[in-house]
């Protein structure tokens, strides 16, 4: 977890991604399964904090990769995730590899 801070103390960013290194072991695998990314962003920024989620959630593809935008009133949430290509042509996401929570009413110094 790496959190930014706004003057006043309070967390303005946070982005996230699956520890891949510890002495026991080293994890290949860099995904966060989607309950676990849920349930993170449930726990940083509850729903009370998030305030209502806007109708319309963007995804954006890029080559490899994919960005998922979830706009609350109070906060935004983009998922970065690692995708593939199927033989069909259509993407396929592998896995989440980061998340960023930011605060709106929040300014990063």
């Amino acid at each position: 977890m790496m959190p930014s801070y706004a003057k006043d103390g309070q967390v303005c960013e946070i982005g996230l991604e699956r520890r891949r290194y510890s002495p026991e072991a080293i994890q290949l695998d860099g995904g966060i399964p989607d309950k676990d990314l849920n349930d993170i962003v449930d726990e940083l920024a509850p729903d009370a904090e998030r305030g209502p989620k806007d109708e319309i959630e963007r995804t954006d593809e890029d080559g490899g990769g994919m960005t998922t935008y979830r706009n609350y009133e109070n906060v935004s949430v983009q998922i970065f995730s690692h995708v593939l290509n199927n033989a069909r042509r259509d993407m396929k996401v592998e896995r989440n590899i980061a998340v960023s929570i930011s605060w709106k009413n929040r300014k990063c110094e």
